[in-house]
């Protein structure tokens, strides 16, 4: 192109909404830079004269750089070649550029005239690559209309529901979905309506063969259209799964309930057993103590009788009457012995006069025997207890005072025995040294196991509360009838 009105490309070049600049085509140098160039890229045009565009890195790409030097020297111009320009900054913007062979005088020039493509090209690359992800993903892809149709498919929704791709197009989505899901679709759908930017559900379709498959979808509207683009993962091996899981899981918890059931029957049957038994064992001690005292007692103070009146009789001696005496006193020692025996198989105060009054009885027999100071409290007038409860507190109270007398080192014993009309609570604690942990929490302890299923046969609540050099509360509350 031969320019020979100097004045009239001086104007175009200057005055042209288009990015334009000139070099040599010689040596490559820049010549000239029109204003929207330089104002674009960023530089002052004392910047670009005398330079190369690869000096500047005009344009960063090398396979593109090739490929303009080889038009220009073949066709003696390039058009239309959609490249990226680096600003001085350093960032690039995609430009449509043409390049022109022209002479001015005796030299030559290129021309180079880019129009910014940027966001057009951008917008290209992106719709390259979802038409790329759409078709060859392996999930499945789609557009649908307002109407319920579908526009656009990947290959996979044919590989995946046998349909060809016509049947597919020719009904409405909905026809597919498993008729138990439709009506959770459109809810999930309608949320689109309200402002919802993507929706996300599980849906069954239809495969061609009458069987299902179940996908997880998410989804999103176009919203000038209202088209919707959707992507869908086959889930159908990961809800069979679950189904096994949720089936198993029942099968598993009905184990557990039936499990459960037994175990609490047995629990039940052996509650009652030790109920029992511990009633049975309350009656044969009552039984014991009665035949110690009144048989046993009473053979021995006969025999007590008989002693005494050989004291009596002609012919005695001070030495056969001394051991007489001696006699007397093994007699009365042994009977003491068998009342204290029978008293503690089953006091008769438990049975005569009840649980308080024998609760004071063993207050003032384990201060005698022990020497350690015992202080009994009691608030509230006696109720008649039935017969397990008035059982259970007494011995409760005796293992521990037991336990306080034989381990805890104690000077010091409260006792509360506080009564309303909804509940009784038994209180004892002491100043001792404690219950070591290891001990308190030990589930073949049998002195604390004994205190506890006393306490679970009459459905009471026991706590045992124990700090290290600070004592032990032992707390036994039942609620009255």
């Amino acid at each position: 192109m031969t320019m020979d009105n100097h004045e009239l490309f001086s104007t175009a070049f200057f005055k042209s909404p288009l990015m334009m600049i000139l070099t040599e085509a010689a040596t490559g140098k820049i010549i000239d830079a029109n204003e929207q160039f330089t104002w674009f890229y960023g530089y002052e045009k004392a910047e670009l004269i005398g330079k190369t565009s690869l000096e500047l890195n005009l344009v960063p790409n090398p396979g593109q750089r090739e490929a303009i030097v080889k038009s220009i020297t073949e066709t003696g111009f390039v058009k239309d070649a959609i490249l990226q320009v680096r600003g001085k900054g350093g960032e690039t913007r995609w430009m449509s550029a043409s390049v022109h062979a022209v002479s001015i005088g005796d030299k030559k020039y290129f021309l180079s005239v880019m129009l910014d493509v940027d966001e057009r090209t951008k917008a290209e690359e992106q719709i390259k690559e979802y038409k790329y992800f759409f078709n060859n993903t392996h999930d499945l892809t789609c557009i649908a209309n307002v109407q319920g149709y579908f526009e656009a498919l990947n290959p996979n929704w044919e590989k995946m529901l046998g349909y060809s791709k016509k049947e597919l197009l020719e009904k409405q989505f909905l026809e597919f979905i498993h008729p138990d899901d439709i009506e959770a679709t459109l809810q999930e759908i309608d949320k689109l309506k309200t402002g919802a930017v993507t929706i996300n559900f599980v849906n069954r379709y239809r495969k061609k063969d009458g069987t299902y498959l179940w996908f997880d979808w998410n989804s999103t509207p176009d919203p000038v259209t209202g088209k919707l683009y959707a992507i869908a993962r086959d889930v159908t091996e990961q809800k069979k799964a679950d189904e096994q899981i949720k089936q198993l899981n029942a099968e598993l918890e009905q184990k557990i309930i039936e499990r459960t059931a037994k175990l609490a029957k047995a629990e039940m049957q052996i509650r009652n057993f030790a109920r029992h038994l511990n009633q049975v064992l309350e009656d044969e001690r009552a039984h014991i103590a009665r035949e110690i005292h009144d048989d046993i007692g009473q053979q021995l103070a006969g025999i007590k009788i008989g002693f005494s009146s050989l004291k009596k009789t002609d012919g005695a001696t001070p030495l056969k009457e001394e051991r007489v005496n001696t006699m007397m006193r093994d007699v009365d020692v042994t009977i003491q012995s068998l009342r204290q025996i029978a008293t503690a198989l089953r006091p008769g105060i438990l049975d005569s006069l009840g649980l308080i009054p024998s609760i004071e009885w063993l207050a003032s027999e384990f201060e005698k025997k022990t020497g350690i100071t015992c202080h009994l409290e009691v608030n509230g007038a006696e109720k008649e207890f039935e017969k397990n409860i008035s059982t259970c507190f007494f011995r409760i109270c005796q293992e521990s005072l037991t336990n306080i007398s034989k381990h805890a080192q104690a000077g010091e014993v409260k006792i509360k025995a506080l009564q309303n009309d909804k509940e009784f609570l038994l209180e004892i604690s002491d100043n001792g040294k404690g219950i070591a942990t290891d001990k308190l929490e030990n589930p073949f302890s049998m002195g604390l196991l004994g205190m506890r299923e006393r306490a679970n046969i009459i459905g009471a609540n026991l706590q045992i509360i124990s700090k290290q050099n600070a004592g032990t509360t032992v707390q036994l509350k039942t609620v009255l009838n």
